[in-house]
This record gives C-alpha cells, structure tokens and sequence, in this order.
C-alpha cells in the first residue's frame, strides 16, 4: 500500500509509476490542528499497458501504389497516431494521423528520404512516448523506369 502525505497542495505525484493492474484511492483531509478527518469513498482505476511502437513493417514502401505501414497492435481500444517528415527532428510533419488500428495506407511515396514513427494513444487518452524514427529510403521510380529504357536502347543497338 502506498501512502503519501501532501503539504498544502491539492495534487499528488507518486515517486514511480505504478505497474498495470487494478488499484483504488481514497483521501482524507486533516485539520490546521493535525486532527484527520474520515477518508472519503474509495474510487477505483486500472492502470493498462502501454505498448510503445518499436517496429513498423517498412517493406510496402517501394511498391509503386498505395503504401500501407503495419505496426505491432497494442489493447483494444487504442490508438495510435502515425507521423511521417522529411527530417528525423519531426520538426515539420508531411504526414500527421490519428488511426484506430495498428496500421495506415497512403498514397504513393515521393523518392527521397523519410522518417516515420507512431505512438500509442490509451483510450482515456494518455499519449505513450514516440520512440526514435525509423528510416525510409524510397527510391526513384523514374530512375527505374529511365535505366530500364537506357538498358533496351542499348541491346537494340547491338
């Protein structure tokens, strides 16, 4: 049982976060002259795991139609929210979703570099930690194209 003692303030800050599991609360005031007072009535909570999202499946990102980005599911009735940036800061986001399931479908990727990541939202709407971004290197679809063309303009000519 955890007990903490508040001076003057009307909030409390336990030292370390409680594990997942089912917990109750009660408080009671005490009086200028230190006399406690009845404990109030006992309010109960569950404290659910928050999965972090450590992997999205990136092997979609070349494909040259929709993209869809696959990531481990977390309890039901979470969600998720899906960044994609030019830049590993996410300072600027091209791509900023708030989903239902461990999963987003986009249209084609321009080529270059990008970022992603994606964090859980618990469903009495606490934000988990994004986790560092991953990265993906979309390639150049014209490029393919062009050296494909370049390769039978060659054999042509031979």
């Amino acid at each position: 049982m955890a007990r903490a003692r508040v001076d003057d303030t009307a909030s409390i800050r336990l030292p370390d976060p409680l594990p997942p599991g089912d917990y109750a609360w009660r408080i009671r005031s005490v009086d200028a002259s230190a006399k406690p007072g009845p404990f109030g009535d006992c309010l109960a909570f569950t404290v659910r795991p928050l999965a972090e999202v450590t992997a999205i499946d990136t092997a979609a990102a070349n494909d040259t139609r929709d993209v869809t980005f696959r990531w481990q599911a977390g309890q039901p009735g979470q969600r998720y929210r899906f960044q994609m940036s030019r830049t590993p800061d996410f300072r600027k986001t091209d791509v900023d979703m708030l989903v239902d399931q461990a999963e987003v479908t986009l249209p084609r990727l321009r080529s270059g570099t990008w970022y992603l990541r994606a964090q859980t939202i618990d469903v009495d709407g606490f934000e988990g930690p994004f986790p560092a971004p991953q990265q993906v290197d979309v390639p150049c679809r014209w490029c393919r194209i062009g050296a494909g063309a370049g390769a039978l303009l060659i054999l042509l000519a031979l």
